[in-house]
């Protein structure tokens, strides 16, 4: 209930447009590739997070719910579209980090990664239409 309240509270300090689809996800898969050793607390935290989506026709804004970690929003930039799948990359000053998401608004299907030059951390999702 915790992770719900704090996801709606984030997700609605966002103005949504009228004609966008919203997902509630959760984590079925989730990878961490790296150099170092391998964090199961790490993993098995990530596993367990939800995640609210919006998206819209330019913008697709994902609000991440963890009970482990601090809740967080990401905005997207949709490039590209293709039928029913939305590909977008993360709007941000950095470039440190390549986040993306690719999401099949029919299906619900939906990867998140983010990747750096040491790591490559990708959620497999599944999103039910809202």
């Amino acid at each position: 209930m915790k992770i719900l309240i704090t996801a709606l509270v984030l997700f609605l300090s966002f103005t949504v447009q009228a004609n966008s689809l919203v997902f509630d996800c959760s984590v079925k898969d989730f990878v961490n590739l790296s150099g170092f050793d391998k964090d199961d607390f790490f993993v098995q935290s990530n596993l367990k997070k939800r995640f609210i989506i919006s998206v819209d026709e330019d913008e697709i804004i994902s609000t991440s719910v963890s009970d482990t970690y601090t809740s967080s929003v990401t905005r997207y930039k949709v490039f590209s579209r293709y039928e029913e799948t939305v590909k977008a990359i993360e709007i941000n000053d950095t470039f440190s980090y390549f986040p993306t998401i690719v999401l099949n608004e029919i299906t619900g299907e939906t990867t998140i990664s983010n990747q750096t030059t040491i790591s490559l951390s990708a959620w497999l999702l599944d999103c039910k239409k809202q």
